[in-house]
């Protein structure tokens, strides 16, 4: 039986790509329609096959229809349920509205992944709260860390998600430097799916579960850097926590980062 895939945050489907290329199911969802069409014409033979299901919705917690998605198209990769979400470095957002779908009505049409890819732009806190309303979670999960001028004037809790998912099981923590993607090649033998000679660029997430070629920390060490690089050497906190980012740090103000988690 093929593993399945959620990948939460279609995009134009680079990701996708990859995962169909690996011989894995996929369940993508992308709330614009532009580019759900685009995706759709893209990989009708994946689609046809019944390989790949495209959701044309925007994921969301409640139980709305509909809800209001703003889309960029300057930065397509922006499209986002936040009004505030990088307005400091582009203001090209337009308001749409699109149909909604919830995380436990994926799971119930399709089944449990074993990886969950979640990208959506701010969003991705939303997703991982709704992990905590399943019976079981994925294997593998990925998400879009914040940066720190994401929502520049606007008080984040930027360890949320962390908590969240320790609070569910994931003790195994590695960050991937999506802008270090180019130098990294997929493993011969593979250690998962099929073998792909894949070139990633700094728009694709890149490996995930057992080919993951990073350091893993547990919750408190990849916490702790990450605090340091979100708010900065100036910062100071009411425990003990460096004061600028860690020897050894993934983390650095040139790059954007995913953060992978497994359970122990």
């Amino acid at each position: 039986m093929q593993k399945m895939i959620f990948d939460i945050g279609m995009h134009i489907g680079r990701d996708t790509n990859f995962y169909l290329q690996k011989g894995f199911k996929v369940v993508a969802v992308e709330a614009s329609p532009v580019l759900a069409k685009q995706s759709e014409e893209r990989f009708r033979d994946h689609i046809s096959s019944g390989q790949l299901t495209i959701v044309n919705k925007a994921l969301v917690e409640d139980q709305t229809d509909s809800v209001e998605f703003y889309v960029n198209d300057e930065k397509n990769d922006w499209g986002t349920l936040l009004p505030d979400w990088n307005r400091s470095l582009n203001q090209a957002f337009q308001k749409i509205t699109v149909p909604t779908v919830r995380l436990a009505e994926l799971v119930a049409t399709f089944g449990l992944p074993y990886f969950m890819k979640i990208d959506i732009e701010g969003a991705d806190v939303m997703c991982i709260r709704s992990l905590r309303n399943l019976d079981q979670t994925p294997e593998h999960v990925s998400v879009e860390l914040m940066t720190p001028n994401n929502l520049a004037k606007q008080k984040v809790e930027c360890l949320e998600m962390l908590v969240c998912l320790r609070a569910m099981g994931y003790t195994k923590f590695q960050v991937s430097d999506q802008s270090r993607l180019k130098s990294v090649k997929c493993p011969n033998p593979p250690l998962e799916g099929t073998y792909v000679d894949y070139a990633f660029d700094g728009h694709t997430s890149g490996l995930f579960g057992k080919e993951l070629q990073t350091p893993t920390y547990n919750v408190d060490e990849v916490a702790e850097m990450y605090l340091a690089y979100f708010y900065g050497r100036q910062r100071r906190f009411p425990f003990s926590l460096l004061s600028s980012t860690p020897s050894g740090s993934p983390f650095h103000r040139k790059g954007w980062f995913d953060l992978h988690a497994r359970k122990g």
